[in-house]
């Protein structure tokens, strides 16, 4: 076995004796993977560690692992409490260096190992010869791990060269050497790849060409922007967007932690939006913020617009609401530790008086029987009196040693909220649910909703509705912020009458489930009330409880700053204020259906076109599923809307048209990887097995972003040296760059936009999201965008000669074009993203001058020279000029 164990150990206790020791050094779980009890502790406590978590011991690694059923039986079964313990015992803080080194040996021979590389000459596990393998240890310990690698490269690289290859003598050569021949080549053979989609495109970036990478550039996931000052659970309580930062823990909408992996800052104020739900919940942000939702006839199929587009929509056909956003489940916080048990906190909150006075300072408690008093008495190991004067009025007695502790018998208000002095002397209508109590455990915060609801909750006989009742508006905003984090809706209503105290009470209805209704009590009463109430509605009761409509949108005349996050969880989704869930290619799906896939339908001349491309091509997605990538294919090749197609619906010819297209995709060569979490190695890898074995030379990978997998990879090759998120992207796009001209391959690739494209008029590299020298490394840049309502206004002008032109939708802003003969140019198109399909309609530069098929041939050269990005670098003859140009603008599907 390729580990050595006693190092495992030492580098284990010593980083549970000093967690800081993950900052300083890099150590990963691959480190620990020869054994999965090693690589669990690890990720326990690395996660420990990054969750904030000061002292890691034995119980902070317990209780963190006992929330994993099957990694805690791993724990479990190799006695890990007590190799904890004396991992943490044994290790020697100041040899860790040493350790750690030869922990990182034994994964880089495990590495060698797995990769068929033969590593006998440095490790060889079947030696039995205990002087041999002390020979062997000694010298694995007298060589560093760069020496490891330099003599492994030189038997691997070096001497297979020598011995084998075949220009291991080439020293460069003279720059005219083979030019002629390249000059006439590329007369018979001009360097133009396969077509894309658009004829437009094709023309200008030369084709799908080989060695090439391009950047296609949307805003995508730019819209989640929130007020700064907006509190949103964490699994360390509520804080402000604004003091969230990269590694920070939001919630999903599971309720699991989900890490932060972007922040971004808006550059500008942005205006409020106030969006109301169904059950009165309000979420401020700003109208591009997405939202995921259901459709009131479709409770099956998450969709997300932006709130701007919404607006647009409607929120309401009739009487009913459209737009369902999913309800949260539990938020997992982690386990606290209270004075008072939050069941029994949950009954004084109730029914406990917490007003004293210097000659009475008993806690009393009001019940109509002695079940609740006897609950609290058994779980404090406290003695229960009734008051004889009043016979609904009890108190409690200490244990015979406590009193001798305490110095009297009766238990007092003041001992027993020692840890909340707030509460002292509160009437009913004053009482509230201390904080920390709400970001307790799932079963913690269930335990103290029983409590509350087992005394001023009540089943309604007749609805089986289980309502909660009272006088202090600070209970009802902490007992609907503890139903919230446990995915419970509640509606909330306002009594005001005079007979109150206040003149008002409020009583808060829950809705949930009815086998979760008999989890909301203990009182026997109340459990009775909902089995009767099942026993009358013969189990058909049910409650619409998985999601909150939208029920009105408010713009508002205020402007603050915003932030926007990305989250590390297949839906990209997370808990916003009061725990309400938000939300962070077509075109590229299209391009490569088009490099593969030789028939589509066209829904003009209504019959198959046969184009002939059917090259062997990857589309590489992080973040859509397998099936939601073949219903875009599926509506791009048959021309059918994609709606139709998830909703079975189909008119005339629709549904053959969708078989036959699902025939030409089955038979040619197109291919489907879908990885969520990535790291540089992994895209490479997929890159090359595909090109190994399935002959694939186009590839699309959608999309170039930060991941936790990327940042812990480029964190283990910088050797622990934190990279910027620009340093991070650029060493990705490198690889991808470099990938192309090794592999003689084709990439399309994407990013999104940062927060300042909305304030440029000319879009190029500066808008790039994370990182502008992405650009540096590209063949071709674009930024694909909506129009505006001012472009769509100069545009229009340029349009009313055009008889028969839609307005365009889409315009793609070309910022670079690497041997191109124009760039710094706006293609605009018709696109149709039902199906994926573009229409080319006019191409102007970025102050929208028309660039017109009239114009004279020295007009056309000086319009070449103002776009290329240096005409010196092109070197083209006259006639060349004017082949391209005509080839360009006689390739219009209009007539200007």
């Amino acid at each position: 076995m390729l580990i050595d164990k006693h190092a495992t150990l030492q580098c284990l206790g010593c980083i549970m004796k000093k967690p800081s020791l993950l900052e300083e050094y890099t150590l990963t779980q691959y480190d620990f993977e020869e054994e999965q009890f090693y690589a669990i502790l690890f990720s326990c406590v690395y996660n420990l560690y990054n969750q904030g978590v000061e002292i890691i011991d034995t119980f902070a690694i317990d209780s963190f692992l006992s929330r994993y059923e099957k990694q805690y039986k791993i724990f479990n079964d190799n006695q890990g409490i007590d190799y904890c313990d004396d991992a943490i015992r044994l290790a020697e803080l100041e040899n860790f260096s040493y350790y750690l080194e030869r922990l990182k040996k034994f994964s880089l021979l495990r590495y060698w190992d797995s990769c068929g590389v033969d590593i006998r000459n440095i490790y060889d596990q079947t030696i039995i010869d205990p002087s041999r393998q002390e020979q062997q240890a000694a010298k694995l310990d007298a060589t560093s791990i760069n020496d490891m690698i330099l003599e492994e490269e030189d038997l691997l690289i070096t001497k297979a060269k020598m011995l084998y290859g075949m220009d291991s003598s080439r020293r460069g050569q003279l720059a005219g050497k083979g030019m002629k021949e390249l000059k006439e080549r590329l007369k018979e053979e001009p360097e133009f790849g396969i077509p894309l989609q658009s004829p437009m495109m094709t023309t200008i970036a030369r084709g799908a060409r080989h060695k090439k990478v391009y950047l296609r550039s949307a805003d995508s996931g730019g819209g989640k922007a929130i007020p700064n000052d907006t509190l949103i659970p964490t699994p360390f309580g509520k804080r402000r967007v604004g003091d969230i930062k990269i590694g920070d823990y939001l919630f999903d909408r599971k309720g699991e932690p989900t890490k932060v992996i972007g922040v971004y800052p808006q550059p500008k104020k942005k205006k409020i939006f106030e969006v109301t739900f169904s059950d009165g919940r309000i979420a401020r942000c700003c109208d591009e913020h997405l939202w995921s939702y259901y459709n009131r006839w479709d409770s099956h199929t998450l969709h997300t617009s932006s709130l701007r587009e919404i607006i647009n929509k409607g929120i309401k056909r009739g009487k009913a609401y459209d737009f369902r956003v999913p309800v949260n489940e539990a938020v997992d916080y982690p386990e606290k530790q209270f004075s008072i048990p939050p069941y029994i906190m949950g009954l004084l909150l109730g029914d406990g008086s917490f007003r004293y006075n210097k000659t009475n300072k008993t806690l009393s408690y009001s019940s109509e029987d002695n079940y609740l008093p006897k609950k609290i008495g058994e779980i404090m190991n406290w003695k229960v009196k009734k008051n004889p004067s009043n016979n609904y009025s009890y108190y409690f007695e200490y244990s015979l040693d406590e009193q001798i502790k305490q110095g009297h018998e009766n238990v007092w208000v003041e001992e027993v909220l020692k840890d909340f002095s707030g509460l002292w002397q509160k009437k009913s209508h004053e009482k509230y649910i201390p904080d920390i109590y709400l970001v307790g455990s799932i079963e913690q915060r269930r335990e103290l909703l029983c409590g509350l609801l087992d005394t001023d909750g009540n089943v309604e006989k007749e609805k089986g509705r289980v309502t909660f009742s009272t006088t202090s508006p600070a209970m009802v905003e902490g007992f609907e912020e503890l139903c919230h984090s446990l995915g419970i809706v509640v509606g909330i209503v306002k009594d005001k009458r005079t007979k109150y105290t206040t003149d008002v009470a409020y009583k808060v209805t829950i809705q949930t489930d009815p086998e979760n209704k008999l989890t909301l009590f203990k009182l026997p009463k109340h459990i009775n009330k909902i089995k009767d109430y099942f026993e009358k509605t013969k189990g058909k009761a049910i409650h619409k409880n998985k999601f909150i409509s939208i029920v009105d949108i408010r713009e508002t005349d205020e402007y603050v700053d915003m932030t926007c996050f990305t989250v590390d969880n297949d839906e990209h989704l997370f808990l916003m204020n009061d725990f309400i869930v938000t939300h962070n290619t077509r075109t590229s799906i299209a391009d490569i259906c088009n490099f593969s896939i030789p028939y589509f339908y066209d829904t003009d001349k209504k019959e198959w076109i046969y184009t002939g491309c059917e090259e062997p091509s990857l589309f590489i997605s992080t973040e859509l599923e397998e099936d939601e990538v073949q219903t875009i294919i599926m509506a791009y090749v048959s021309g059918v809307p994609e709606n139709k197609i998830l909703d079975g619906d189909y008119e005339g010819d629709e549904e053959e048209r969708v078989d036959k297209a699902i025939e030409y995709i089955a038979t040619y060569p197109l291919y489907i990887e879908i990885i969520n979490d990535f790291g540089i190695e992994d895209i490479s890898n997929i890159i090359k097995t595909y090109k190994r074995e399935k002959g694939c030379h186009y590839f699309v990978f959608d999309y170039i972003h930060m991941s936790a997998k990327l940042i812990a990879e480029v964190a283990s090759m910088s050797k622990g040296m934190k990279l910027r998120e620009d340093q991070t992207l650029f060493l990705f796009m490198d690889t991808l760059k470099n990938l192309a001209m090794k592999l003689d391959i084709f990439i399309l690739t994407m990013t999104q936009l940062n927060g300042t494209y909305k304030d440029s008029q000319i879009k190029d590299e500066t808008m790039l999201r994370g990182a502008k020298s992405l650009a540096d490394r590209i063949d071709l840049g674009e930024i694909s965008l909506r129009p505006t309502s001012a472009e769509l206004e100069c545009v229009k002008k340029l349009m009313h000669n055009m008889y028969g032109v839609p307005i365009p939708n889409l315009v793609r802003h070309i910022y670079k074009v690497r041997r191109g003969k124009l760039t710094k140019i706006r293609l605009w198109q018709y696109a149709d993203l039902s199906t994926g399909r573009t229409k080319d309609l006019f191409i102007t530069d970025n102050y929208y001058n028309l660039i017109e098929t009239e114009v004279a041939v020295a007009q056309i050269e000086k319009v070449i020279e103002e776009h290329s990005e240096s005409l010196d670098d092109i070197q083209i003859t006259d006639d060349e000029q004017q082949e391209a140009t005509s080839t360009l603008l006689g390739s219009m599907p209009f007539d200007f």
